[in-house]
């Protein structure tokens, strides 16, 4: 019977390792998903990686970087979301708590929880998505309302509008009377005076991101609704420079920060300035909420900027901007899907839309 044992052993192990010869093989011989895709972009989602759309695409992703990166004279530059480990972390744990508390006892708490995430997000303003921020906001403006804070509460609210344009009151619906602060909020902001901000850098001319939307070169000043807003300034050779301002109404605001000279910047920051200026200065703007920005230089002397926006419902809106490096805006897309097939689709489309433009136009 021993003997019988170690035979079929032995026979059993044979097959098995017929079978991973033969998928050696395979792997070998045909081409892999992302060798078939033309992918003269580079798209990486930013926060469905607990769903399995969002594992395809970031495996795609993935496959995509590499397929650059062996077959095209390409160089890109890539920038993630939030990349800080203790604030996605703290963010999190009071996402969690709010989920788990429906009650609205455990207040205190998951106010602690959002203020920790609140502090390292402002200490990485340079780095922080959008959406991460304004994710922010909501869990301060929650906590806050269910502690008693009903002032605060609204002033959190009010910059998570401003720096989440997309989102709506749906989003305060863990608690009736959360929804019904943000309702009230999102009226009030059609209805009050506007305030202004003057901004000021040193050295001027950089370029002003004001709550994700490009708005000109300091010395500027600008009329925002009152509140917080968000604010980046960007300059070739300097580090990139963030802020949260706050806008009263009738009255200017004034905000003037030094630059630190990066010269290892200069090309990075050349690229993310030509979108900047090519696309959110002009009148055809981009809203780029809850979206990575990655440029690349392609053969044929023009940058393509693509973005994945994460939507409800399992959706996605990816939009793709093509840009000369003399700086004029080309082409402006704008898809929704329902899965991570997309990504292929959305690639074809990038590939034919470059080839097909003449000085910057399209046929």
């Amino acid at each position: 019977m021993m003997g019988r044992a170690k035979g079929d052993q032995k026979t059993a192990n044979t097959k098995y390792m017929l079978l991973f010869l033969m998928w050696c093989f395979l792997l070998l011989k045909v081409p892999s998903a992302s060798a078939q895709i033309p992918m003269s972009i580079f798209v990486w989602p930013k926060s469905e990686k607990d769903t399995e759309a969002g594992t395809q695409m970031e495996t795609l992703a993935h496959h995509a970087a590499k397929t650059i990166a062996n077959a095209y004279p390409v160089r890109f530059v890539a920038r993630r979301d939030s990349n800080s480990e203790p604030l996605l972390a703290a963010i999190t744990k009071a996402q969690e708590l709010l989920r788990m508390d429906k009650t609205g006892r455990r207040a205190p708490e998951l106010l602690e929880l959002a203020t920790t995430a609140y502090q390292l997000g402002r200490n990485e303003l340079e780095s922080i998505s959008l959406t991460d921020l304004a994710e922010i906001f909501r869990l301060m403006g929650i906590a806050s309302y269910l502690t008693g804070q009903k002032q605060l509460a609204g002033d959190y609210a009010t910059a998570y509008f401003h720096m989440f344009s997309g989102g709506t009151d749906l989003e305060w619906a863990e608690f009736p009377e959360t929804q019904a602060l943000a309702l009230s909020v999102q009226t009030e902001l059609k209805t009050r005076a506007p305030g202004s901000l003057k901004l000021e850098t040193i050295p001027s001319g950089a370029v002003v991101e004001l709550d994700g939307k490009g708005r000109g070169v300091t010395p500027l000043t600008v009329d925002v609704p009152p509140g917080l807003h968000y604010v980046r300034f960007s300059a070739d050779g300097y580090y990139s420079k963030a802020w949260i301002a706050e806008a009263k109404t009738q009255e200017t605001s004034s905000l003037k920060l030094t630059l630190q000279s990066h010269p290892s910047r200069t090309r990075y920051e050349a690229a993310m300035n030509l979108i900047r200026k090519s696309i959110l200065d002009e009148k055809a703007a981009v809203d780029i909420v809850g979206a990575c920005r990655d440029v690349f230089e392609l053969v044929q002397s023009k940058a393509v900027l693509a973005i994945v926006v994460e939507s409800r419902e399992d959706r996605y809106y990816l939009q793709g901007v093509f840009v000369e490096k003399s700086g004029k805006l080309t082409r402006l897309n704008k898809v929704l899907v329902k899965d991570a097939t997309v990504l292929t689709e959305f690639a074809a489309l990038i590939a034919s839309v470059m080839a097909d433009m003449v000085d910057g136009t399209t046929r």
